[in-house]
Protein backbone atom coordinates (compact mmCIF):
# COMPACT_ATOMS: atom_id res chain seq x y z
CA UNK A 1 0.00 0.00 0.00
CA UNK A 2 1.35 3.68 -0.82
CA UNK A 3 2.75 5.31 2.40
CA UNK A 4 0.43 8.79 0.81
CA UNK A 5 -2.71 6.51 1.34
CA UNK A 6 -1.51 4.92 5.22
CA UNK A 7 -0.59 8.51 6.39
CA UNK A 8 -3.93 10.08 4.63
CA UNK A 9 -5.81 7.45 6.15
CA UNK A 10 -4.24 7.79 9.93
CA UNK A 11 -4.60 12.17 9.52
CA UNK A 12 -8.01 11.52 8.99
CA UNK A 13 -8.63 9.62 11.93
CA UNK A 14 -6.89 11.40 14.09
CA UNK A 15 -8.95 14.07 12.73
CA UNK A 16 -12.41 12.66 13.61
CA UNK A 17 -10.82 11.63 17.11
CA UNK A 18 -10.07 15.42 17.89
CA UNK A 19 -13.48 16.45 16.95
CA UNK A 20 -15.31 13.82 18.84
CA UNK A 21 -13.26 14.76 21.85
CA UNK A 22 -14.15 18.35 21.77
CA UNK A 23 -17.45 17.61 21.40
CA UNK A 24 -17.84 15.62 24.53
CA UNK A 25 -16.14 18.37 26.17
CA UNK A 26 -17.84 20.85 25.39
CA UNK A 27 -21.39 18.73 25.49
CA UNK A 28 -20.27 18.19 29.36
CA UNK A 29 -19.23 21.65 30.13
CA UNK A 30 -21.20 22.95 33.40
CA UNK A 31 -22.55 19.94 34.04
CA UNK A 32 -22.45 17.96 37.08
CA UNK A 33 -22.63 14.26 38.20
CA UNK A 34 -25.70 13.30 39.52
CA UNK A 35 -25.80 14.38 43.88
CA UNK A 36 -28.70 14.35 46.34
CA UNK A 37 -28.82 17.93 45.32
CA UNK A 38 -30.31 16.97 41.76
CA UNK A 39 -33.64 18.88 41.61
CA UNK A 40 -35.29 17.03 38.22
CA UNK A 41 -35.83 13.42 37.69
CA UNK A 42 -35.92 11.82 34.05
CA UNK A 43 -39.53 12.24 34.25
CA UNK A 44 -39.21 16.00 34.84
CA UNK A 45 -40.47 15.79 38.68
CA UNK A 46 -38.95 17.32 40.96
CA UNK A 47 -36.68 15.92 43.38
CA UNK A 48 -36.59 16.38 46.79
CA UNK A 49 -33.64 14.63 48.89
CA UNK A 50 -34.75 13.88 52.50
CA UNK A 51 -31.63 12.69 54.95
CA UNK A 52 -32.76 10.98 57.57
CA UNK A 53 -31.10 8.71 59.76
CA UNK A 54 -33.49 7.60 62.26
CA UNK A 55 -36.02 5.33 61.04
CA UNK A 56 -36.43 2.47 58.63
CA UNK A 57 -36.68 3.21 54.50
CA UNK A 58 -39.63 0.56 55.36
CA UNK A 59 -41.39 3.08 58.06
CA UNK A 60 -41.08 5.94 56.07
CA UNK A 61 -41.76 4.48 52.60
CA UNK A 62 -45.64 4.73 52.91
CA UNK A 63 -45.94 8.19 54.18
CA UNK A 64 -43.36 9.49 50.76
CA UNK A 65 -45.82 7.28 48.59
CA UNK A 66 -48.78 8.62 49.43
CA UNK A 67 -47.81 12.36 49.33
CA UNK A 68 -45.88 11.72 46.22
CA UNK A 69 -49.52 10.02 45.03
CA UNK A 70 -51.40 13.15 46.03
CA UNK A 71 -48.54 15.52 44.48
CA UNK A 72 -47.26 13.83 41.05
CA UNK A 73 -44.97 16.61 40.14
CA UNK A 74 -42.82 15.50 43.18
CA UNK A 75 -40.51 13.40 43.72
CA UNK A 76 -38.79 12.12 47.68
CA UNK A 77 -35.92 10.34 47.39
CA UNK A 78 -34.82 9.06 51.05
CA UNK A 79 -31.28 8.80 51.72
CA UNK A 80 -30.69 7.12 54.82
CA UNK A 81 -27.66 7.88 56.83
CA UNK A 82 -25.19 6.30 59.27
CA UNK A 83 -25.42 8.05 62.87
CA UNK A 84 -21.56 8.25 63.14
CA UNK A 85 -20.08 10.76 60.91
CA UNK A 86 -23.75 12.06 59.90
CA UNK A 87 -23.04 16.16 60.76
CA UNK A 88 -19.93 16.17 59.64
CA UNK A 89 -21.15 14.58 56.35
CA UNK A 90 -24.06 16.94 56.07
CA UNK A 91 -21.71 19.88 56.70
CA UNK A 92 -19.60 19.02 53.74
CA UNK A 93 -22.13 18.34 51.29
CA UNK A 94 -24.12 21.79 51.95
CA UNK A 95 -21.01 23.35 51.96
CA UNK A 96 -20.43 21.94 48.25
CA UNK A 97 -23.93 22.67 47.42
CA UNK A 98 -24.93 19.21 47.45
CA UNK A 99 -26.42 18.74 50.38
CA UNK A 100 -30.57 17.29 51.17
CA UNK A 101 -33.79 19.30 50.22
CA UNK A 102 -35.45 18.19 54.01
CA UNK A 103 -32.55 17.44 56.26
CA UNK A 104 -33.68 16.08 59.79
CA UNK A 105 -31.21 17.15 62.89
CA UNK A 106 -31.03 16.73 66.88
CA UNK A 107 -33.37 19.27 68.70
CA UNK A 108 -29.48 20.54 70.80
CA UNK A 109 -28.22 20.97 67.35
CA UNK A 110 -30.83 23.62 66.58
CA UNK A 111 -28.75 26.73 67.37
CA UNK A 112 -25.52 25.62 65.91
CA UNK A 113 -27.00 25.08 62.14
CA UNK A 114 -29.26 27.91 62.39
CA UNK A 115 -27.64 30.11 59.76
CA UNK A 116 -27.95 27.16 58.07
CA UNK A 117 -31.60 26.70 57.75
CA UNK A 118 -34.00 28.57 55.80
CA UNK A 119 -37.72 29.69 57.64
CA UNK A 120 -40.53 28.33 56.48
CA UNK A 121 -42.16 30.51 53.53
CA UNK A 122 -44.77 33.26 55.09
CA UNK A 123 -48.08 31.63 54.36
CA UNK A 124 -46.71 28.19 54.17
CA UNK A 125 -50.00 26.85 56.94
CA UNK A 126 -52.79 29.21 55.39
CA UNK A 127 -55.76 26.58 54.13
CA UNK A 128 -56.73 29.23 51.44
CA UNK A 129 -55.80 32.44 50.11
CA UNK A 130 -58.69 34.13 52.84
CA UNK A 131 -56.89 32.54 56.04
CA UNK A 132 -54.85 35.10 57.49
CA UNK A 133 -53.64 32.23 60.10
CA UNK A 134 -49.30 33.49 60.04
CA UNK A 135 -47.01 30.19 60.66
CA UNK A 136 -46.08 31.20 64.04
CA UNK A 137 -50.11 30.77 64.97
CA UNK A 138 -50.25 27.13 63.28
CA UNK A 139 -47.03 26.18 65.13
CA UNK A 140 -48.44 27.60 68.54
CA UNK A 141 -51.40 26.06 68.17
CA UNK A 142 -50.59 22.85 67.40
CA UNK A 143 -47.37 21.55 68.45
CA UNK A 144 -45.98 20.99 72.64
CA UNK A 145 -44.46 24.00 73.66
CA UNK A 146 -40.58 22.48 73.56
CA UNK A 147 -41.03 22.27 69.74
CA UNK A 148 -42.05 25.63 69.43
CA UNK A 149 -39.46 27.62 72.05
CA UNK A 150 -36.45 25.92 70.38
CA UNK A 151 -37.61 25.53 66.38
CA UNK A 152 -38.60 29.13 66.49
CA UNK A 153 -36.81 32.61 65.84
CA UNK A 154 -37.69 35.93 65.82
CA UNK A 155 -41.24 34.51 64.17
CA UNK A 156 -39.85 32.16 61.58
CA UNK A 157 -40.26 28.84 61.80
CA UNK A 158 -36.99 27.04 61.15
CA UNK A 159 -37.78 23.29 61.83
CA UNK A 160 -40.75 21.06 62.96
CA UNK A 161 -40.73 17.53 64.53
CA UNK A 162 -42.44 14.52 64.03
CA UNK A 163 -42.59 12.93 67.32
CA UNK A 164 -41.21 13.87 70.91
CA UNK A 165 -39.61 12.26 73.58
CA UNK A 166 -39.21 12.35 77.28
CA UNK A 167 -37.43 10.97 80.02
CA UNK A 168 -39.20 8.18 81.41
CA UNK A 169 -38.73 5.58 84.17
CA UNK A 170 -39.19 2.33 82.83
CA UNK A 171 -39.20 -0.75 84.73
CA UNK A 172 -39.39 -4.55 84.67
CA UNK A 173 -42.92 -5.58 86.11
CA UNK A 174 -41.73 -8.91 86.77
CA UNK A 175 -38.42 -8.06 88.80
CA UNK A 176 -40.87 -5.41 91.08
CA UNK A 177 -43.67 -7.80 91.58
CA UNK A 178 -41.30 -10.46 92.72
CA UNK A 179 -39.92 -8.11 95.41
CA UNK A 180 -43.29 -6.82 96.32
CA UNK A 181 -44.35 -10.08 96.91
CA UNK A 182 -41.07 -11.09 99.14
CA UNK A 183 -41.88 -7.94 101.34
CA UNK A 184 -45.57 -8.69 101.33
CA UNK A 185 -44.56 -12.35 103.04
CA UNK A 186 -42.25 -10.35 105.45
CA UNK A 187 -44.95 -8.12 106.65
CA UNK A 188 -42.35 -5.10 105.41
CA UNK A 189 -43.68 -2.01 106.38
CA UNK A 190 -44.05 -0.92 102.48
CA UNK A 191 -46.06 1.48 100.23
CA UNK A 192 -47.96 -1.02 98.22
CA UNK A 193 -49.12 1.94 95.75
CA UNK A 194 -45.32 2.12 95.02
CA UNK A 195 -44.87 -0.81 93.10
CA UNK A 196 -47.95 -0.90 91.25
CA UNK A 197 -48.56 2.24 90.05
CA UNK A 198 -45.00 4.10 90.62
CA UNK A 199 -43.60 7.00 92.81
CA UNK A 200 -44.99 10.12 91.77
CA UNK A 201 -41.99 12.54 93.88
CA UNK A 202 -38.28 11.86 94.21
CA UNK A 203 -39.04 11.15 97.90
CA UNK A 204 -41.15 8.29 97.06
CA UNK A 205 -38.91 6.94 94.18
CA UNK A 206 -35.90 7.04 97.20
CA UNK A 207 -38.51 5.13 99.59
CA UNK A 208 -39.16 2.65 95.95
CA UNK A 209 -35.51 2.47 95.96
CA UNK A 210 -34.22 1.70 99.25
CA UNK A 211 -37.35 -1.21 99.82
CA UNK A 212 -36.12 -3.07 96.95
CA UNK A 213 -32.37 -2.82 96.96
CA UNK A 214 -31.00 -5.61 98.53
CA UNK A 215 -27.38 -5.43 99.88
CA UNK A 216 -24.84 -7.59 101.82
CA UNK A 217 -22.37 -5.34 103.09
CA UNK A 218 -20.92 -3.47 99.94
CA UNK A 219 -22.14 -6.24 97.83
CA UNK A 220 -25.21 -5.42 96.13
CA UNK A 221 -27.43 -8.28 95.01
CA UNK A 222 -30.95 -6.60 94.22
CA UNK A 223 -29.72 -3.29 92.57
CA UNK A 224 -33.20 -1.20 92.41
CA UNK A 225 -31.97 1.20 89.69
CA UNK A 226 -29.25 2.64 87.35
CA UNK A 227 -28.56 5.85 88.49
CA UNK A 228 -24.99 7.35 90.30
CA UNK A 229 -22.69 7.80 87.72
CA UNK A 230 -21.66 8.90 84.40
CA UNK A 231 -19.79 5.65 82.67
CA UNK A 232 -22.25 3.19 83.19
CA UNK A 233 -25.93 5.22 82.93
CA UNK A 234 -26.96 5.98 79.66
CA UNK A 235 -27.98 9.91 79.36
CA UNK A 236 -26.82 10.60 82.88
CA UNK A 237 -26.52 14.03 81.42
CA UNK A 238 -30.02 14.23 80.69
CA UNK A 239 -30.85 12.86 83.82
CA UNK A 240 -28.79 15.41 86.12
CA UNK A 241 -30.22 18.35 84.00
CA UNK A 242 -33.47 17.19 84.76
CA UNK A 243 -33.33 17.26 88.36
CA UNK A 244 -31.86 20.32 88.26
CA UNK A 245 -34.14 22.38 86.52
CA UNK A 246 -36.83 20.38 88.45
CA UNK A 247 -34.77 22.26 91.51
CA UNK A 248 -34.99 25.45 89.96
CA UNK A 249 -31.64 25.87 88.76
CA UNK A 250 -31.19 27.98 85.34
CA UNK A 251 -28.15 26.13 83.68
CA UNK A 252 -27.54 28.69 81.20
CA UNK A 253 -28.30 32.32 81.24
CA UNK A 254 -31.10 33.99 79.14
CA UNK A 255 -28.39 35.41 77.20
CA UNK A 256 -26.90 32.10 76.40
CA UNK A 257 -22.81 33.30 77.03
CA UNK A 258 -22.77 32.25 80.56
CA UNK A 259 -23.39 28.81 82.44
CA UNK A 260 -24.91 29.19 85.76
CA UNK A 261 -25.72 25.41 87.54
CA UNK A 262 -23.33 25.93 89.82
CA UNK A 263 -24.67 28.95 91.45
CA UNK A 264 -26.58 29.80 94.38
CA UNK A 265 -30.35 31.46 93.95
CA UNK A 266 -32.05 32.91 97.20
CA UNK A 267 -35.88 31.51 97.51
CA UNK A 268 -38.44 33.68 98.79
CA UNK A 269 -37.90 33.57 102.15
CA UNK A 270 -34.27 34.65 102.02
CA UNK A 271 -32.66 31.08 102.56
CA UNK A 272 -29.49 30.71 100.16
CA UNK A 273 -30.34 27.32 98.26
CA UNK A 274 -27.55 25.94 95.17
CA UNK A 275 -30.03 24.14 92.97
CA UNK A 276 -27.39 22.76 90.85
CA UNK A 277 -24.70 20.88 93.80
CA UNK A 278 -28.56 19.68 95.49
CA UNK A 279 -29.74 18.04 92.36
CA UNK A 280 -26.08 16.47 91.28
CA UNK A 281 -25.91 15.25 94.94
CA UNK A 282 -28.98 13.70 95.00
CA UNK A 283 -28.28 11.46 91.69
CA UNK A 284 -24.61 10.68 93.12
CA UNK A 285 -26.14 9.42 96.66
CA UNK A 286 -27.62 6.06 94.25
CA UNK A 287 -23.77 5.23 93.80
CA UNK A 288 -22.58 6.23 97.60
CA UNK A 289 -21.91 3.35 99.33
CA UNK A 290 -22.54 5.63 102.92
CA UNK A 291 -25.90 6.69 101.17
CA UNK A 292 -29.69 4.46 102.23
CA UNK A 293 -29.85 5.06 98.80
CA UNK A 294 -26.87 3.25 97.12
CA UNK A 295 -28.17 1.00 94.83
CA UNK A 296 -25.80 1.06 91.93
CA UNK A 297 -21.82 1.02 91.52
CA UNK A 298 -19.19 0.48 88.81
CA UNK A 299 -19.02 -3.34 88.69
CA UNK A 300 -22.52 -3.49 86.96
CA UNK A 301 -22.39 -2.90 82.81
CA UNK A 302 -24.40 -0.04 81.47
CA UNK A 303 -27.42 0.70 82.56
CA UNK A 304 -29.60 -0.75 78.94
CA UNK A 305 -27.08 -4.09 79.15
CA UNK A 306 -28.20 -4.53 83.02
CA UNK A 307 -32.15 -3.75 82.68
CA UNK A 308 -32.20 -5.88 79.69
CA UNK A 309 -30.58 -8.76 81.58
CA UNK A 310 -32.55 -8.12 84.56
CA UNK A 311 -29.80 -7.08 86.76
CA UNK A 312 -32.10 -4.09 87.58
CA UNK A 313 -35.15 -2.91 88.27
CA UNK A 314 -35.94 0.10 87.06
CA UNK A 315 -33.83 2.86 84.32
CA UNK A 316 -34.66 6.49 83.31
CA UNK A 317 -34.29 7.08 80.30
CA UNK A 318 -35.39 7.90 76.70
CA UNK A 319 -38.06 5.79 74.62
CA UNK A 320 -35.94 5.68 71.53
CA UNK A 321 -33.40 3.88 73.95
CA UNK A 322 -35.26 0.58 74.78
CA UNK A 323 -37.27 0.14 71.76
CA UNK A 324 -35.49 -2.72 70.78
CA UNK A 325 -35.78 -4.20 74.27
CA UNK A 326 -39.14 -6.37 73.43
CA UNK A 327 -37.28 -7.91 70.26
CA UNK A 328 -34.18 -8.69 72.40
CA UNK A 329 -36.32 -10.34 75.41
CA UNK A 330 -39.80 -10.97 74.15
CA UNK A 331 -41.13 -11.98 77.16
CA UNK A 332 -39.54 -9.18 79.05
CA UNK A 333 -42.72 -7.63 80.88
CA UNK A 334 -41.90 -3.61 80.57
CA UNK A 335 -43.95 -0.70 82.23
CA UNK A 336 -43.48 2.99 82.11
CA UNK A 337 -43.95 5.11 85.18
CA UNK A 338 -43.94 8.88 85.10
CA UNK A 339 -40.49 10.73 85.69
CA UNK A 340 -40.64 11.94 89.58
CA UNK A 341 -40.95 15.40 90.21
CA UNK A 342 -39.93 17.50 93.30
CA UNK A 343 -42.53 17.19 96.64
CA UNK A 344 -44.66 19.98 96.65
CA UNK A 345 -44.30 21.53 93.50
CA UNK A 346 -47.44 21.76 91.63
CA UNK A 347 -46.12 22.51 87.78
CA UNK A 348 -44.56 19.01 86.59
CA UNK A 349 -41.07 19.50 84.35
CA UNK A 350 -40.29 17.03 82.14
CA UNK A 351 -37.13 16.90 79.50
CA UNK A 352 -37.39 15.77 76.24
CA UNK A 353 -35.54 15.07 72.86
CA UNK A 354 -36.36 14.62 69.29
CA UNK A 355 -34.74 15.06 65.77
CA UNK A 356 -36.31 18.23 63.61
CA UNK A 357 -37.25 18.56 60.46
CA UNK A 358 -35.33 21.66 58.34
CA UNK A 359 -34.85 22.66 55.16
CA UNK A 360 -31.01 24.31 54.55
CA UNK A 361 -30.69 27.39 52.25
CA UNK A 362 -28.94 25.40 49.76
CA UNK A 363 -32.01 23.84 48.40
CA UNK A 364 -33.18 25.05 45.38
CA UNK A 365 -36.69 23.70 45.96
CA UNK A 366 -37.00 25.29 49.64
CA UNK A 367 -41.19 26.14 49.37
CA UNK A 368 -41.79 22.31 47.85
CA UNK A 369 -39.59 21.24 50.34
CA UNK A 370 -41.36 22.76 53.27
CA UNK A 371 -44.41 22.12 51.65
CA UNK A 372 -42.96 18.21 51.83
CA UNK A 373 -42.19 19.03 55.75
CA UNK A 374 -45.85 20.50 56.51
CA UNK A 375 -47.03 17.01 55.14
CA UNK A 376 -44.88 14.79 57.16
CA UNK A 377 -45.71 16.70 60.52
CA UNK A 378 -49.34 17.18 60.10
CA UNK A 379 -51.81 14.63 57.45
CA UNK A 380 -48.66 12.34 57.58
CA UNK A 381 -47.92 12.04 61.12
CA UNK A 382 -49.92 9.51 62.38
CA UNK A 383 -49.16 7.10 59.60
CA UNK A 384 -45.15 7.54 61.20
CA UNK A 385 -46.54 7.61 64.61
CA UNK A 386 -47.86 3.84 63.76
CA UNK A 387 -44.95 3.26 61.85
CA UNK A 388 -42.38 3.79 64.49
CA UNK A 389 -43.89 3.54 67.84
CA UNK A 390 -42.82 6.84 68.90
CA UNK A 391 -44.85 9.61 70.86
CA UNK A 392 -46.29 12.71 68.94
CA UNK A 393 -45.28 16.26 68.71
CA UNK A 394 -48.69 17.70 68.97
CA UNK A 395 -50.17 18.94 71.97
CA UNK A 396 -51.95 16.03 73.83
CA UNK A 397 -55.68 15.80 74.43
CA UNK A 398 -55.94 15.65 78.00
CA UNK A 399 -53.06 16.02 80.46
CA UNK A 400 -52.91 15.30 84.06
CA UNK A 401 -54.14 17.96 85.97
CA UNK A 402 -51.62 17.62 89.04
CA UNK A 403 -48.49 15.53 89.65
CA UNK A 404 -50.79 13.41 92.09
CA UNK A 405 -52.56 11.98 88.84
CA UNK A 406 -49.40 11.15 86.66
CA UNK A 407 -49.10 7.80 87.99
CA UNK A 408 -52.68 6.97 86.97
CA UNK A 409 -52.90 8.84 83.96
CA UNK A 410 -51.63 5.98 81.38
CA UNK A 411 -48.36 5.91 78.65
CA UNK A 412 -46.34 9.15 80.02
CA UNK A 413 -44.96 9.41 77.05
CA UNK A 414 -48.58 10.79 75.91
CA UNK A 415 -48.34 13.57 78.06
CA UNK A 416 -44.76 14.43 79.43
CA UNK A 417 -43.89 16.24 76.18
CA UNK A 418 -46.63 19.14 77.30
CA UNK A 419 -44.30 19.73 79.86
CA UNK A 420 -41.10 19.02 78.33
CA UNK A 421 -38.19 21.90 79.38
CA UNK A 422 -35.84 23.22 77.07
CA UNK A 423 -32.15 22.46 77.29
CA UNK A 424 -29.69 25.03 75.66
CA UNK A 425 -26.15 23.70 74.99
CA UNK A 426 -25.15 26.42 72.84
CA UNK A 427 -23.56 25.78 69.21
CA UNK A 428 -21.22 22.98 69.94
CA UNK A 429 -23.94 20.67 71.90
CA UNK A 430 -21.18 17.93 71.96
CA UNK A 431 -18.30 19.37 73.99
CA UNK A 432 -20.87 21.05 76.17
CA UNK A 433 -22.19 17.79 77.28
CA UNK A 434 -18.92 16.16 77.23
CA UNK A 435 -17.71 18.91 79.83
CA UNK A 436 -20.99 18.21 81.49
CA UNK A 437 -20.76 14.40 81.65
CA UNK A 438 -17.14 14.83 82.64
CA UNK A 439 -18.52 16.33 85.70
CA UNK A 440 -20.91 14.02 86.68
CA UNK A 441 -17.74 11.01 86.74
CA UNK A 442 -15.72 12.99 88.61
CA UNK A 443 -17.74 14.14 91.34
CA UNK A 444 -19.12 10.32 91.41
CA UNK A 445 -15.57 9.28 92.19
CA UNK A 446 -15.11 12.11 94.97
CA UNK A 447 -18.47 13.61 95.69
CA UNK A 448 -17.11 15.57 99.17
CA UNK A 449 -15.69 17.89 95.68
CA UNK A 450 -18.77 18.51 94.11
CA UNK A 451 -18.54 22.40 94.23
CA UNK A 452 -15.04 22.11 93.02
CA UNK A 453 -15.80 20.34 89.87
CA UNK A 454 -19.62 21.82 89.29
CA UNK A 455 -17.82 25.41 89.47
CA UNK A 456 -14.80 23.72 86.85
CA UNK A 457 -17.64 23.00 84.48
CA UNK A 458 -19.29 25.62 84.58
CA UNK A 459 -16.27 27.57 83.94
CA UNK A 460 -15.10 25.54 80.62
CA UNK A 461 -18.96 25.39 79.52
CA UNK A 462 -18.68 29.45 79.95
CA UNK A 463 -15.93 29.60 77.84
CA UNK A 464 -17.39 27.23 75.04
CA UNK A 465 -20.36 29.26 74.95
CA UNK A 466 -18.66 32.43 74.56
CA UNK A 467 -16.06 31.24 72.10
CA UNK A 468 -18.55 30.06 69.95
CA UNK A 469 -21.11 33.00 70.13
CA UNK A 470 -18.20 35.25 68.88
CA UNK A 471 -17.91 36.41 72.74
CA UNK A 472 -14.58 37.44 73.54
CA UNK A 473 -14.55 38.74 77.35
CA UNK A 474 -13.02 36.47 79.77
CA UNK A 475 -16.23 34.22 81.02
CA UNK A 476 -15.11 35.50 84.92
CA UNK A 477 -13.07 37.89 87.21
CA UNK A 478 -12.49 35.15 89.21
CA UNK A 479 -9.53 32.47 89.39
CA UNK A 480 -10.23 29.52 86.76
CA UNK A 481 -10.94 26.46 88.90
CA UNK A 482 -9.77 23.58 86.92
CA UNK A 483 -11.23 19.86 86.79
CA UNK A 484 -8.76 17.48 88.03
CA UNK A 485 -7.96 15.23 84.78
Amino acid sequence: MPKFVLYGGIGLVVVILIVVIVSVVSGSKGKKPATTGDTASSSGKTVLTWWHPLDSPDALKPIIDSYMRANPTIEIKLVQKQLEGYEEEATNALAAGEGPDIWSIPNAYIPKELDKLSPAPDGMYRKNKDDATTNLQYVQGRFVPLAVRENVREDKVYGLPLYVDTLTLFVNKSLLGKRFFDLQRSKADIDDKLYTTGPRTWNEFVNLVTTYTVRQGDLITKPAVALGRADNVHNAKDIVAALMLQNGATLVSPDGITATFNIPITKATGEQYNPGKESLGFFLNFSDPKRPEYTWNSTFPSSYEAFRDEQVAMIIDYADSVKTLKQEVPNFKLASWPLPQIQGEITPLDLGSYWTETVPKTSKNVAQAWAFVRYLTSTGQSQYLSSTGRSSSKKPPTVPKSILLRTTSGNPQRFQSQSAAMWYRGRDPQEFERIFTQMIQLSSEKPSDIQKYLDGASNDITKLLRLREGYTAKPRSTPEKKVDK
